[in-house]
């Protein structure tokens, strides 16, 4: 046997070209980017999202949808942890002064769509929670990545 027939029966069903998830023991598929998940899905009361995994991701993208406001609003809050199914709090973050301050609470009030860069959160879970005043409907997106 030539050893060209040797080499290609070594790497046979080998990925030679990059990292794949399902064969390497990092978990690449949340090296830069994850899907988008619906966290609040047309709601029209007071409602919090089940847990979302961000796990290995530095930042969120969350995108707001607002419709049918007339007069009220949606506060939108973070809750965090660091165990799946744990009890879930609201996320601070640490300013320069070593103070610390509440991730943004934001106020949705008009039918708009809006989308937010946040940094580093630092915990394992989020939910996103949404606090209804008298009317509108809102639907909120979250996309973790590096």
């Amino acid at each position: 046997m030539s050893f060209a027939a040797i080499y290609k029966k070594m790497i046979d069903g080998v990925n030679l070209l990059g990292l794949s998830k399902d064969i390497d023991s990092i978990d690449v598929a949340k090296m830069s980017g994850a899907g988008t998940t619906t966290a609040l899905n047309a709601v029209t009361s007071t409602t919090t999202s089940s847990e979302i995994d961000i796990r290995g991701y530095k930042h969120i993208q969350l995108t707001l949808v607002g419709a049918a406001f007339s007069e009220g609003n949606f506060a939108v809050s973070f809750l965090g942890d660091s165990i799946t199914g744990g009890t879930f709090g609201d996320i601070y973050r640490q300013l320069a002064d070593g103070t610390y301050v509440k991730v943004a609470d934001i106020t949705i009030s008009a039918n708009v769509t809006v989308t937010y860069v946040l940094p580093y959160i630092g915990c394992k879970y989020l939910k996103i929670k949404g606090t209804r005043t008298t009317d509108g409907t809102l639907t909120a997106y979250v996309t973790p990545f590096n």
